[in-house]
């Protein structure tokens, strides 16, 4: 008998070892479909990383181009020098600019530093055109 046992467990252990085989052989195929598939996702990846900075070069490119603008209409420095400058630089002189400005109302209209008339003043202005214009005068 117990040579019939260690016939069946030596023709068990054969079927043990192809089995083995036959899912190492499956696992390496799965593994090598997988490294393609990853090598694949990479190469997207890369490509988009690639886009991405494109994009945010020609976003960076527009305000620039915004921030020149904006600024060569509140300084006298050049367009080209201002061009030539860093876009950080920009940023910053755009906000020393902004601080700088000479306040104004929510309007839009600056504040007034010099002395306004006071009220009656204004009225007899007011009623001096007036009565020029009904006489036929120019003032």
């Amino acid at each position: 008998m117990s040579e019939k046992e260690n016939k069946t467990e030596i023709k068990d252990e054969g079927e043990k070892l192809s089995l083995i085989d036959v899912n190492v052989a499956l696992v390496m195929a799965e593994r090598d479909e997988l490294a393609v598939k990853l090598s694949e996702a990479t190469d997207i990846i890369e490509d988009y990383k690639k886009r991405l900075a494109n994009a945010e070069a020609l976003i960076e490119e527009d305000s620039k181009a915004a921030l020149v603008t904006y600024l060569a209409d509140r300084t006298t420095m050049d367009k080209a020098l201002l061009s030539a400058m860093d876009y950080k630089d920009l940023l910053n002189m755009k906000k020393v600019i902004d601080i700088a400005q000479i306040p104004a109302f929510k309007s839009g209209t600056p504040i007034s530093y010099t002395k306004k008339k006071n009220p009656r003043a204004q009225l007899d202005s007011m009623f001096d055109d007036t009565m020029v214009k009904l006489k036929g005068g120019n003032k």
